[in-house]
Order: structure tokens, then sequence, then C-alpha cells
């Protein structure tokens, strides 16, 4: 099929402006600081957690407030990383955002200490969508190894960072109460909210479903992206198969577990031994 003069432009996100694109990697990355700052956030305030509950900090239910954050942040990956490429990355980042948002006011405001997991593990969830969507953000707006490095470089630098900033940050809001740690951290993701809600569409498939009546007038290769349908199977399964079967995915995936693992381990096992063991 012949392209037509007259046929429409589609724009792609490549093609947006530098002073743009940088806008979206600030985006991601304000996005990618609070969730991975949501990792350890309750550390330095366990004890403060556990007294206002009645559970004494032995109690294997204090190992959860990151626990379940944690595997939130495994399982959030597996549905939002395929729904970001098809209902796009933009409608995927703001909703899980704002949702974020309200988790973390509702840790705050938790009656309970069971309450208080459930909301934790939902805030890993939708806390996990930086995870699974930056890097293909990323990749739409820059077609430069080199950039794309760079942008990918500030993020994995953000996800090593939140977490190791979470337990400076409880250790001292805690000091007005352990739901001033929750307070707080809402009012910092809450702030960052009206950037991320201005974030574009960037990927490509989606921004050609909007253009409206130009599909006679696409190419072939653009026709058949616009006609592709949804494989909820297909999709959503897809990362479960290849962690399974394909050796590179798993062998990383292994090495990053027990990476993690150990780094939370160290959340769990600071203050036990400073504040239970050596009284500091």
């Amino acid at each position: 099929m012949s392209n037509s003069t007259n046929a429409p432009r589609v724009w792609t996100a490549v093609e947006m402006s530098k002073k743009r694109k940088a806008f979206i990697v600030l985006a991601g990355t304000i996005f990618a600081f609070n969730a991975s700052l949501g990792t350890s956030l309750p550390s330095g305030a366990s004890s403060n957690i556990g007294e206002a509950f009645d559970v004494t900090e032995d109690d294997p239910r204090m190992t959860l407030l990151n626990s379940l954050y944690v595997l939130g942040f495994v399982l959030g990956p597996l549905f939002f990383g395929p729904l970001s490429e098809y209902v796009g990355r933009r409608p995927v980042l703001i909703v899980t955002y704002l949702i974020y948002v309200l988790f973390t006011l509702a840790c705050a405001l938790s009656p309970n200490l069971e309450a208080l997991l459930v909301f934790r593990f939902f805030c890993g969830v939708v806390g996990s969508v930086p995870n699974s969507v930056l890097g293909g953000l990323y990749s739409d707006i820059y077609d430069e190894p080199e950039q794309r490095g760079n942008a990918m470089a500030l993020f994995l630098f953000t996800a090593i960072a939140g977490p190791m900033a979470g337990p400076l940050f409880s250790g001292f809001t805690v000091l007005l109460s352990w739901n001033w740690v929750f307070y707080i951290a809402t009012i910092v993701a809450g702030a960052g909210a009206p950037i991320i809600m201005l974030i574009p569409e960037t990927y490509f498939p989606v921004l050609l479903r909007r253009v409206k009546g130009v599909r006679p007038q696409l190419n072939m290769e653009q026709s058949h992206q616009a006609k592709a349908q949804f494989s909820a199977r297909k999709t959503f399964l897809r990362p479960i198969s290849l962690l399974l079967r394909e050796p590179i995915v798993s062998l990383t995936s292994i090495y990053l577990a027990v990476i993690y693992g150990v780094l939370f381990l160290f959340f769990q096992v600071y203050p036990i031994v400073f504040e239970g063991k050596r009284k500091i």
C-alpha cells in the first residue's frame, strides 16, 4: 500500500522537544522516588507502630510492614507492564500514582495493624509501576541509546536511593508520631501529583488509535498496529512465560531477589539490634 501525500501526520514521542522529554523524565523520577521511598518507610517507626497497636517488636506481623510492600512490588509489574502497552503509559502512570497517594494516606489513618498491612500491600502494588513502565516510557521518547541510558541511570539511582532514605526519613518524622511518617509521605507524594498529571502519552500504537479516520490512509504496517486486538491471555501471561522459560530472565530475577532480600533484611534487623539490644 503506498503512502498518500495527504495522509495525516502521526507524531511520535521521539519527535518531542528536549524540554518536554526532560519533563517526562522528571515525572518518572518523582514517581520512582516516592515508590522506592515507601519500600522501607516504616523501618524507623516500627517500634512506635508496635506500641500504638499493642504489638511487640518481635511479633512476626511487624516484619510484614516492609515484606507486603515488596510483595506488591513483585506482583504489580505482571499486570501494569502489559496494561501500559494496551491503554498507554499516561493513564497507567496517572491512575496508579493517585491511588498510591490515597493508600499512603490510608496507612496514616489505619485503625489497627491489620488494616495498615493491607494498605501497605496495595501501596506496593501500585508503587511497582515505575519498575515496569519507565523503561518503556524512556524507550518511547529516546531513540539514541546514550540518552535512553542516561534516563535509566537516573531511574536506577532513584530506585536505590529511595530505600536508603526511608529509615532516615521515618526516623525523624516518628518524633511527631508514627502517623506523621505516612502523613508527610503523603504530602511529598501529593506535591508531585500535578507534574504526573501533565505527563503526555508516548506509546505510539496508542497515539495511532487516537487519530480518527486515518486508518485508510496509513501504510500497511501502521494499519496492522492500529487493528491489533487486545488479548488478556497473551498480554498478562507473557511475563510469567518469560520468567519460567528464559534463563536470562530467570537468573536475573533470582539474583535481584537475593539482593533485595538481603537489603530489606537489614531494614528489619537494624531496629531490633540497635533499639532492642543496644538501647540506642
